[in-house]
């Protein structure tokens, strides 16, 4: 069983960024998740600008290697349909030049995105990546140390500062975090894959529908590569109960009969199932008086990922740790203050470039 300075939770974008973060800066890491990547993610699949630049943060090429693989989409805006049936167009950038401009955006399955920055993290001599593995509990050691057993008891790893980048949702983060599913900050939603979409944006715009029988909620239709479309809903938690929504039902109906979708989609083949996801969307007032002992992040659409939800890297640098898709959860292990970069004890009191480990 290793006895390691820090131990990430969760290899997916939070976590994997985390350790390429660490080891960056010279820390070693051990970084655990139960899956096996490639593995698939329920999400809207696109990424931000802000993510690009997390990227180039890890590795200045790490931009230009997605944007040459052929998993991936440059998209170059954003189009907003109204409940009148109006619809807006909003380019990244103003006047583009798709021959000259680097994308703002790009689309990604997550089976792709995941796995890629897995890639970058296998690269790394300073993580110990270890996959397949199944954290079923966690104890806090009268040391301060935190040991990581399996379901029947086997001893995974000692650690004495653990990131825990597995979800919102995990066990941790409900048993130790103490995070509770509030449905007013939370959001329900469903995704499917479809091929065969008619009237796509040729600029790879992604699409926000705002359906008015439909409101609290809305619809989504982004493009990917050979002909695929990621297609999904989403609406807060607390709607769907009190409204009685039935999100499977709805998804169908629209895309049958709304007069905007119905012509767009009578072609088009569904790729595998429908799958449905819940995504905190952050914590409530109440929650941030009661000091929470773990970080959140601010809301975000649930069908992108920002740089808050694609970065492990410590507030400080004004990003906040993920919640929903990989949620860092920190955890005090004693009340000194730790540099964010070393990940030894502050000694300047610069305040700016430490993060308290808790």
């Amino acid at each position: 069983m290793p006895d390691v300075d820090i131990c990430i939770l969760g290899a997916g974008p939070g976590g994997a960024t985390a350790a390429l973060h660490l080891a960056n800066a010279g820390r070693p890491c051990l970084l655990l998740d139960r899956a096996r990547f490639p593995r698939d993610k329920v999400c809207g699949d696109a990424l931000s600008g802000k993510v690009l630049a997390e990227l180039r943060r890890i590795r200045p090429e790490l931009p230009a290697e997605l944007e040459t693989s052929p998993a991936q989409l440059p998209s170059w805006g954003i189009e907003f349909y109204a409940p009148n049936g109006r619809r807006l167009s909003v380019p990244f950038k103003p006047r583009f030049n798709k021959a000259t401009d680097a994308a703002a955006g790009h689309i990604i399955k997550r089976l792709d995105f995941d796995n890629f920055l897995a890639e970058e993290v296998r690269r790394r001599p300073e993580i110990d990546f270890q996959e397949g593995v199944d954290v079923a509990n966690h104890e806090q050691l009268p040391d301060g140390r935190w040991r990581l057993t399996a379901a029947d008891g086997t001893e995974i790893a000692t650690a004495r500062l653990l990131l825990v980048a597995n979800g919102a949702q995990s066990s941790f983060a409900r048993q130790v975090g103490g995070h509770a599913l509030e449905p007013a900050h939370h959001c329900a939603g469903l995704r499917a894959y479809y091929r065969g979409v008619q009237g796509l944006s040729p600029d790879n715009f992604i699409e926000l529908h705002f359906i008015k029988d439909f409101l609290p909620g809305y619809l989504w239709v982004f493009p990917l590569p050979n002909g695929e479309a990621n297609v999904g809903v989403g609406m807060l938690t607390e709607a769907v109960s009190q409204k009685k929504v039935n999100l499977r039902q709805r998804l169908d109906d629209m895309l049958q009969a709304h007069p905007a979708l119905k012509v767009r989609f009578a072609g088009a083949e569904r790729l595998g199932p429908v799958r449905g996801f819940g995504l905190p969307l952050g914590p409530s007032a109440e929650h941030y008086r009661a000091g929470a002992t773990y970080c959140s992040a601010t809301p975000a659409p649930s069908s992108t990922l920002s740089r808050g939800r694609a970065s492990g890297t410590p507030s400080f640098r004004g990003v906040t740790p993920l919640i929903g898709l990989g949620a860092p959860s920190w955890r005090k292990i004693s009340p000194r203050r730790f540099c964010a970069v070393t990940m030894v004890p502050c000694t300047t009191g610069c305040g700016r470039s430490c993060a308290l480990a808790g």
